[in-house]
């Protein structure tokens, strides 16, 4: 009988000593399952209360019996299994709601504060504290947003907890902005139209600040990313033009303390592109030049993409990956600017997401040696893929699939301090939570009435999404 059949497993993990059971071989039943497997654990360790922990057999979550994981993975039960676990991931809940005036379109974590931003289908941008505030909102595109990423503060500038953030937004009137937020904006109120009319002027510390417009894209600007270091970002659009550019505290402070042209024409042509600063309300105000935005041109177009590039991530300094409607994924070398690696699929892609690569390089282990090189893929043919761009075993083994929503998926997030887990958003309404060693969600939720449209995460401990339901929701990981 199945349950008289035994299989010698050897528990291995990397957490602290007190929860490492005795280098041992221990003898269970192929017919157990996770849980029994982690009542085993609790009862080595004589823990109390029990606590719930997951197994990782050869790189990939138990999700069956053992007798039917090592049959589907061709593992020999008369071998000593080696089995690592780890804590098990307990399902988000549902927190709060907050309605909207449109459709949230776009959400991205501030770098200082612990705020959160949202942009939707109006053109606003909002701020929200994690305790879902509003704590600031301004106009910042004529038509909808697209896309939003926060910009890090510099190495030397992170202790100032004072320090203005950075956010990129991208919009339907073919624009990507930079945004100087003020300092302390956690506690401050502002109106939408007190914002839109500080973008022009000398402006307050507690109003937001358009300190560039990049203008190249000839249509709607789809997808945005920043690198690592925060001196990069890229954009995607309707035109196909995958762009690149100066951002950061550099550029901020070329434009903020008012720099001469020529010693901003010179710091433009050392980074390969052109700046000028925009005439405005301000100078016509007589206001300082400081306080005119920049208008800064691309220093490079990565080439490749047909259609529109709908997605974009800067996982590590050098490597950017694009997701368009011409079915593609491409990875790119940055200094090269080298399309180094492509992987074509049947459907346009809508998201595309990595771990940063120390987080990925720190959830590595003999069992995922290539977590730094993962990417996850989510569009039109609603299965999550995640290609492993380091697999020599070709491009169709090199991908593994999960069916995902029954829906497009819109969206993808990677959860920060994770090289494994994601969230992802889909239009049959749903926020599903993932392991990608496991083709089993560990949470599904469906508190959106209408498609999810975007998804993110606010530390590692808050996950958030926005709809076509006009609704911000907020969510708990326990």
């Amino acid at each position: 009988m199945e349950d008289e059949t035994q299989v010698m497993l050897s528990f291995t993990t990397r957490l602290p000593p007190e929860l490492q059971v005795p280098a041992t071989e221990v003898a269970v039943p192929a017919s157990l399952k996770r849980y029994g497997m982690s009542q085993i654990i609790n009862h080595l360790l004589a823990l109390e209360p029990a606590r719930p922990f997951d197994f990782i057999i050869d790189g990939e979550l138990l999700r069956k019996s053992l007798q039917q994981h090592l049959l589907e993975h061709d593992i020999s039960p008369e071998l000593v299994v080696e089995v690592e676990y780890v804590p098990a991931v307990v399902p988000p809940e549902p927190k709060s709601a907050l309605p909207q005036d449109d459709w949230v379109t776009a959400v991205a974590a501030v770098s200082q504060g612990g705020s959160l931003a949202s942009g939707a289908a109006d053109g606003v941008v909002r701020l929200w504290s994690s305790s879902g505030d509003c704590v600031l909102e301004f106009s910042a595109h004529k038509q909808g947003i697209n896309a939003l990423a926060s910009v890090a503060a510099a190495a030397g500038q992170q202790q100032q907890q004072q320090q203005p953030s950075l956010l990129l937004s991208a919009g339907k009137d073919h624009a990507v902005r930079l945004w100087q937020l003020p300092a302390g904006v956690d506690v401050q109120q502002q109106q939408a139209g007190e914002a839109s009319e500080a973008s022009h002027s000398s402006g307050s510390s507690t109003l937001a600040r358009c300190a560039v417009v990049y203008k190249g894209h000839k249509e709607a600007v789809q997808s945005v990313a920043v690198s690592p270091g925060s001196s990069m970002c890229c954009s995607g659009g309707w035109d196909g033009q995958l762009l690149l550019w100066r951002t950061g505290q550099q550029v901020l402070d070329e434009a903020t303390n008012g720099a001469t042209p020529e010693a901003v024409e010179d710091a433009a042509a050392a980074a390969g592109t052109r700046k000028k600063r925009k005439v405005g309300s301000a100078a016509a105000n007589g206001t300082a030049a400081a306080a005119a935005a920049i208008e800064l041109e691309a220093v490079a177009a990565l080439p490749g993409h047909v259609h529109c590039v709908s997605a974009l991530t800067w996982p590590e300094s050098g490597t950017v990956y694009s997701g368009g409607w011409d079915h593609s994924v491409r990875r790119y070398d940055v200094e090269t600017r080298i399309n180094t690696d492509t992987y074509n699929g049947s459907k346009a892609v809508y998201a595309v997401a990595a771990p940063a690569a120390a987080d990925a390089e720190a959830g590595a282990s003999s069992s995922s040696s290539s977590s730094s090189s993962i990417v996850a893929i989510g569009g039109a043919d609603r299965v999550l893929r995640i290609w492993d761009t380091r697999s020599s075993k070709g491009e169709a083994l090199a991908v593994r699939a999960y069916n995902a929503h029954e829906g497009w998926i819109s969206c993808i997030a990677w959860r920060p301090g994770s090289a494994h887990q994601l969230a992802t958003g889909g239009h049959d309404g749903a926020v599903k939570v993932w392991d990608v060693r496991s083709g089993v969600p560990l949470g599904s939720l469906a508190q959106h009435e209408q498609k999810v449209l975007c998804v993110g995460w606010l530390g590692q401990r808050q996950l958030v999404s926005g709809g076509a339901d006009c609704k911000l929701q907020l969510y708990d990981m326990p």
